[in-house]
């Protein structure tokens, strides 16, 4: 398994924890980058993977743009054109459980390197 699909499994694995954690509130947490950071620092194998454990306040921004570059990336998917003219298809929230499912998007082993 290469370090990157060992980190993409690692965030859909924290991912699901989230969501059991918040589920009496649907996965809403306004802080969730930190709840991730935690997670994956203290209780998944990500400093192992990593060669070493990251600093916290980086692994938070490394995540919130992950799922920014990933919801930009799927935004642009979504689009059509009409008449030469990018339309959103639909609109998407900023929620945590998102970055779940953009992970397979964006370069999670770059960002988080």
């Amino acid at each position: 398994m290469t370090n990157a699909t060992a980190i993409s499994d690692l965030l859909h694995e924290a991912a699901e924890t989230h969501h059991v954690v918040y589920r009496i509130v649907d996965g809403d947490d306004p802080d969730w980058a930190s709840w991730y950071a935690d997670w994956l620092l203290e209780l998944s194998e990500l400093p192992e993977i990593l060669g070493g454990k990251p600093v916290r306040s980086h692994l938070v921004h490394a995540l919130v743009d992950l799922l920014l570059r990933a919801l930009h990336h799927l935004q642009r998917e979504s689009d059509v054109f009409i008449d030469g003219q990018r339309q959103p298809d639909r609109q998407r929230e900023d929620d945590a459980d998102s970055l779940a499912q953009a992970v397979d998007v964006a370069p999670s082993a770059d960002v988080l390197a």
